[in-house]
């Protein structure tokens, strides 16, 4: 095992603050979810929670995204876009997301869940708000 020169250090350093920085913020980000779905129990606004909870795997790929954003932009070659990576994944990760809005869409216009035995039953107000319980 050679000795390590400055780089080296100075990047190891740099990758373990920013680990500890990204893992901080999660669970500040996670607090900050608990705290809203109690106010969801509470007092039955649920807008604040599905706005929060929309943007918080969007904030996470972001910041996870950082290193290799700005490695790319060190680079001094000039920037390209990868079609075939773009297509592969993107397309078909957009038609999966419609494909589970629909299904949520149509169930919830039907008034009805699906239950593991594969059954579908109507449900009243009531049982809604046990179904739909938040478990933290």
């Amino acid at each position: 095992m050679g000795t390590w020169k400055g780089s080296k250090w100075r990047r190891f350093v740099s990758y373990l603050a920013y680990s500890i920085f990204c893992g901080i913020l999660i669970l500040q980000m996670l607090r900050v979810q608990v705290l809203l779905q109690e106010q969801v129990r509470v007092t039955f606004k649920s807008m604040p929670l599905l706005v929060y909870s929309a943007f918080f795997p969007v904030i996470i790929g972001i910041l996870l995204g950082i290193p290799g954003f700005v490695r790319t932009c060190r680079q001094p070659a000039a920037w390209s876009f990868d079609w075939v990576k773009f297509i592969a994944v993107g397309v078909f990760s957009e038609s999966g997301t419609e494909g589970c809005e629909a299904e949520r869409a149509n169930l919830l216009n039907k008034k009805q869940m699906p239950f593991p035995g594969g059954t579908k039953q109507r449900l009243t107000t009531a049982e809604k708000w046990h179904t739909f319980k938040i478990d933290i």
